[in-house]
């Protein structure tokens, strides 16, 4: 019995639907408390709390 198995990616770029962004880039941005996405909107809403989305870009930040 000869079954056709489909080829399956869990995560990245392929799961997301969405083109990769630079990896050093998006550090930079969290190092500076910014969202890694666009690097506008803030990434900590207290000390040490962080928002559950970017107010500017909508991106989800979990």
């Amino acid at each position: 019995m000869t079954t056709a198995m489909e080829e399956q990616v869990f995560g990245g770029e392929h799961h997301s639907g969405r083109t990769a962004r630079p990896l050093w880039t998006a550090m930079k941005r969290g190092l500076l408390g910014r969202c890694p996405h666009c690097g506008e909107g803030k990434l900590f809403r207290a000390f040490t709390k962080t928002v559950d989305t970017c107010s500017v870009c909508g991106e989800e930040l979990h």
